[in-house]
């Protein structure tokens, strides 16, 4: 279906300009051709005319359809509305007698592409200097009938190509889920699970996990062993107990910096300026209880004595003891022989790897 339709969308696109602008939004898929931003558009979608017949496509409801492709409230009239059908068409000869075929008289493609213009330009290019050289008496008549023979496979070749593209465009619309969706919302909320990035997979695996995902985009935070810890923000009461001041002390000295986010108010960028992430040194293991878990928390402190846990190597020193065994490393593999060089490697290997590098 092709709405004609007059409006301004300079303001709608802003430095975005351009001729055409593909719409993904299920309400009014399809693409709007802006053949003067500030005056006349089309729009052209897919239309299945059993569930939108086309004695229901009204004023009112083309401008719901324009309105939902722009994207917002936007001054239009409406101009013209035309159905067409998706298909190619190509005369069998471009020539009968002294009549000549050209353009759209002689060939009609989907616009998918844009290419039926072009390819009548050519035809007139083709046939105008074949027509002078009879006119001025070049060439005998005999040249004309060359016309179908070369611009006619042309013309064949760009209509397949127009509808390939068109297939590949339904292709698109079948890979986002909203293809034959009836309810435009659930269309829409098909859509943006088909476009999300696949956030399941790069935070939300689990190590142990006995059973695969069941979707690579849908993050649900989870609070096990084996997950990664989930962000939360933290925020303090204005009088800290003794517990909350020694659990404020653990945190980064320089708190998160969101005030460049516009949409937070003052309020909201104080209440975000710590998240459970801080709670994880970056120079050592930490251990999140419960606040039930009391039995545990004397089992790590018992631990701690044990094991001799309390003082941590700072990452400065970690640093260090990783670059002194590189250079030890590259010092073995510059003076053993070939034969052993992989004896080298192996303990490089070996003196690198407890250190974190």
């Amino acid at each position: 279906m092709t709405i004609h339709f007059n409006a301004n969308l300079r303001s709608v696109v802003g430095d975005r300009t351009g001729m055409l602008f593909w719409i993904m939004d299920p309400n009014a898929a399809g693409f709007i051709i802006g053949y003067d931003l500030d005056g006349t558009q089309v729009h052209i979608s897919q239309v299945d005319t059993k569930k939108q017949p086309i004695e229901s496509w009204t004023d009112d409801l083309c401008r719901a359809k324009v309105q939902a492709a722009i994207g917002q409230d936007t001054p239009l009239d409406i101009l013209s509305v035309r159905p067409w059908v998706f298909r190619r068409q190509i005369a069998q000869t471009f020539q009968k007698g002294k009549i000549f075929l050209v353009g759209d008289a002689a060939h009609l493609f989907p616009p998918t592409g844009g290419l039926g213009l072009n390819c009548g330009i050519a035809n007139a290019h083709n046939l105008a200097y074949k027509l002078a050289f009879v006119q001025h008496n070049v060439a005998d008549a005999s040249v004309l009938f060359t016309y179908t023979d070369e611009r006619r496979s042309v013309a064949d070749t760009y209509s397949r190509q127009c509808v390939k593209n068109g297939q590949q465009i339904i292709a698109l619309l079948r890979s986002l889920n909203t293809a034959g969706v009836d309810d435009p919302e659930q269309a829409r909320r098909n859509m943006m699970i088909a476009l999300a990035d696949p956030l399941g997979l790069h935070i939300g695996y689990v190590y142990g996990a006995s059973e695969p995902r069941p979707d690579a985009s849908y993050y649900s935070p989870k609070l096990i062993p084996g997950a990664r810890l989930p962000h939360d923000w933290i925020s303090f009461p204005s009088q800290l107990s003794k517990a909350s001041e020694t659990a404020r002390s653990a945190l980064p000295s320089q708190p998160i910096d969101v005030s460049y986010v516009i949409e937070l108010d003052e309020k909201q960028i104080e209440e975000r300026r710590w998240s459970t992430l801080d709670l994880c040194a970056p120079d050592g293991f930490t251990l999140i209880l419960g606040a039930k878990d009391i039995r545990l928390r004397s089992d790590v402190a018992e631990a701690r004595k044990y094991y001799n846990m309390t003082p941590r190597c700072t990452p400065s020193f970690i640093m260090f003891c990783a670059m002194a065994a590189f250079t030890t490393g590259l010092a073995l593999l510059a003076t053993t022989p070939v034969g052993q060089t992989y004896g080298a490697q192996m303990l490089l290997t070996n003196i690198i790897t407890p250190w974190g590098m």
